[in-house]
């Protein structure tokens, strides 16, 4: 605002602006700009866990604490590993009446075995819990085998002249061996005398 400057001998002067600093503007965020009002943001997402190489991976991290009426972080999903996939981080709590709890991260996966879903997060009294992780997938290799390479040919959709030839393959290495009778026939024969 102006003001208009007086000098000693009261006579009068040309007047001098003297510019009033202004004040500064709080950021968005704060307490002093927000007032009273409750804080409603939701809680920090965990990080992801690291890759393992060899083994495990790592787990990840644990949401954030959720604030008044807001939802509690994510965890954060585990990393992929060489044998066993990181677990999932838990997902934030909720640490007042009405927050609600944040979902948990899903679990890495693994050649051997996947890494389990994380927990979600606690709720207040009048919140809503979070949603617990998946479990990470496991490795395909671990499955049942399709089939050996070179096994017998199927009979069924192959003609008798295939089946003819595979015989005649496997006839030289083939060495004849006699019938044996039955263990239980043999025993009894042999309390017969």
């Amino acid at each position: 605002m102006a003001v208009l400057a007086a000098g000693p001998d009261c006579c009068p002067e040309p007047a001098v602006l003297a510019v009033t600093a202004a004040p500064a503007i709080p950021p968005a965020g704060s307490a002093a700009r927000a007032g009273c009002r409750p804080a409603v943001r939701r809680g920090g997402t965990g990080g992801t866990g690291g890759t393992g190489l060899w083994v495990d991976g790592g787990h990840g991290g644990d949401g954030g604490a959720a604030g008044l009426f807001s939802v509690g972080g994510t965890g954060g999903n585990g990393g992929a590993g060489g044998d066993h996939g990181g677990t999932g981080g838990a997902g934030g709590h909720a640490t007042t009446l009405f927050g609600s709890g944040g979902a948990g991260g899903h679990g890495g996966s693994g050649d051997l075995d996947g890494g389990n879903g994380g927990t979600g997060g606690s709720a207040g009294l009048f919140g809503n819990g979070g949603n617990g992780g998946n479990g990470g997938p496991g490795c395909p290799a671990t499955a049942a085998p399709a089939g050996l390479a070179g096994g017998r040919p199927s009979r069924r959709w192959r003609g008798r002249w295939h089946r003819r030839s595979w015989r005649h393959q496997r006839r030289e290495g083939r060495r004849r061996r006699t019938r044996r009778a039955p263990l239980w026939r043999r025993r009894r024969r042999r309390q017969r005398g």
